[in-house]
Formats: structure tokens, C-alpha cells, sequence
């Protein structure tokens, strides 16, 4: 028997898939994340800000989350299940927006 969920838009979802879903966009936006600081330490020579929003524009955040490397960087956090652990426990806010990000994936299907 299947077990499934129902997502905050009413969509009813096999919860292997769910899951799934949850851990490829955790992986994927810590991955984008990890290429915006990257990309502000290259060109400031700095990465200890406090609020990065007007350090990056968003085409520059569109195009650094379309990355190649930003790619291969997400398969390799979402292979490594402890550091994926890790992301949700230490990064509740990103573990949410992720979780929103799936789901809003997920009704696309």
C-alpha cells in the first residue's frame, strides 16, 4: 500500500515522491545559495555581510541558479544524506522554502 500526503494545495502525492521532490529542492536552493555568496566574495573580496539582497541583482541570481556548477553542486549536497540533515536541522528557513518549493514543483507535474 502507497502512503500518501496531501500538500497545502490539496495535491495528493505518493510520499516516496514527496520526499524526493523535498530533497532535490533542498539540495538545489542550497546550492544556489552557496553560488550567490560565492559570487559576492569574488566580486567584493568580502563574505561577511549581513544582508546580501542588494549585493546581487536578480538576473544575477537567475543566472548563477541556471548554472552548470550550480547543477553538479546541488547533486552532490542531495548525495550526501548527513549533510542534507544537516541543511534541514541547522537551516529551518531554507528547509521551509524548500518544502514550499517542492510542492509548488509538484502541482506542476
Amino acid at each position: 500500500m502507497n502512503v500518501i500526503i496531501i500538500t497545502k494545495d490539496g495535491l495528493i502525492v505518493d510520499v516516496a515522491v514527496h520526499e524526493c521532490a523535498y530533497r532535490c529542492a533542498l539540495a538545489y536552493v542550497a546550492a544556489c545559495a552557496s553560488a550567490v555568496l560565492d559570487y559576492v566574495e569574488r566580486t567584493t573580496g568580502r563574505c561577511d555581510y549581513e544582508d546580501y539582497s542588494d549585493m546581487v541583482s536578480v538576473e544575477e541570481v537567475q543566472e548563477l541558479s541556471r548554472a552548470k556548477s550550480t547543477s553538479e553542486h546541488a547533486r552532490k549536497i542531495a548525495a550526501d544524506a548527513e549533510l542534507m540533515h544537516q541543511l534541514a536541522y541547522d537551516c529551518p528557513g531554507l528547509a521551509a522554502f524548500a518544502k514550499d518549493y517542492a510542492e509548488d514543483l509538484l502541482t506542476t507535474l
